[in-house]
């Protein structure tokens, strides 16, 4: 569904996203405060693995980040708590209002399957933040710097800042690379 590209216009190909799975992680705070749906647990892992940021719509993002402060306050998550924090952040107007998060929660009425929604959203993040990495790589690349090292340095930190990873985790490539006859002989 949204995690295969998403045509915007002729050619133009949109980052990997799922708007439904971002919405269904608001939906699921706004039930959280209904004794019915706790799901305080979850909620807290979903904080834990997730930032705004790895939401792809921009109204998702402020949303979150409101659902996140309340929860983190202790405050109770209802229609009129999360649209005062938006409001607050300056951004009620921008989300539709109050009535857009009606529309959600509408839509996504269970918090059951929070921690699968969030693992998609997070994943969809991850892909953006490599296909970004990826377009740097590329530039420095195309740049044909005679300084290999350096090509190779900043595109190991590149990858590093998408993955998130230790650098430990990412040297392999440059040894892998230099094993290969191919390039062994050319010193790239």
């Amino acid at each position: 569904m949204a995690t295969s590209p998403h045509r915007k216009a002729a050619g133009d190909v949109l980052p990997p996203f799922d708007v439904a799975a971002e919405e269904a992680i608001i939906g699921a705070f706004l039930m959280d405060s209904m004794p019915e749906f706790a799901a305080k647990d979850e909620i807290a892992r979903v904080i834990a693995s997730l930032a705004p940021d790895d939401f792809f719509r921009e109204q998702n993002q402020w949303t979150y980040s409101a659902c996140v402060a309340l929860f983190e306050r202790g405050e109770a998550i209802t229609y009129v708590t999360l649209a005062n924090e938006i409001d607050l952040m300056g951004h009620l107007d921008a989300i539709g209002g109050i009535e857009a998060l009606s529309e959600i929660a509408s839509r996504h009425f269970t918090a059951h399957g929070v921690e699968a929604h969030a693992r998609i959203v997070a994943r969809c993040a991850l892909y953006r933040r490599l296909i970004q990495a990826a377009g740097f790589i590329t530039q420095v690349a195309y740049e044909a710097s005679p300084d290999v090292d350096r090509v190779m340095q900043v595109s190991r930190e590149a990858l590093e800042r998408a993955l998130g990873a230790a650098p430990a985790n990412i040297t392999p490539i440059r040894g892998n690379l230099y094993d290969r006859p191919e390039y062994a002989e050319t010193g790239i």
